[in-house]
């Protein structure tokens, strides 16, 4: 991620990047680079320059997204007919992904289709 502070004025001025108010870096230059951006790397960002004139600041919030990340706890379910049986499923992400389950061949209750854990009871074979 690339992040250009410009100033102007006599004499230049060093230019700071902080991060949610910790200094990351100064460069005279003002343009800054952060390598591997991962969610971590949300916040809000200012740059302050700074010379014997004085200083000036300017902030931007920034929000890195992320693509869902979906585990389900088990690969594969045996049950018998007339058994109960639950899959959990979580999906981590930014903004946090919503999950369904959906079925093959067929169609689920309105119940079971949108959260985390799929639960049957009485299972039955079709």
């Amino acid at each position: 991620m690339n992040i250009s502070c410009t100033s102007t004025g006599e004499p230049p001025a060093d230019v700071t990047l902080f991060k949610n108010g910790e200094e990351i870096a100064t460069e005279s230059s003002g343009n800054f680079f952060l390598p591997f951006v991962t969610s971590d790397a949300s916040g809000v960002y200012s740059c302050v320059a700074t010379s014997v004139a004085g200083s000036a600041e300017d902030s931007i919030s920034i929000t890195v997204y992320t693509i869902p990340v979906v585990s389900i706890d088990e690969r594969k379910v045996v049950v018998t007919s007339g058994d109960e049986m639950s899959v959990t499923c979580t999906a981590n992400g930014n903004p946090e992904p919503s999950l369904s389950w959906s079925r093959l061949n067929g169609s689920l209750a309105e119940e079971l289709v949108n959260t985390g854990k799929l639960s049957i009871s009485n299972v039955k074979v079709d």
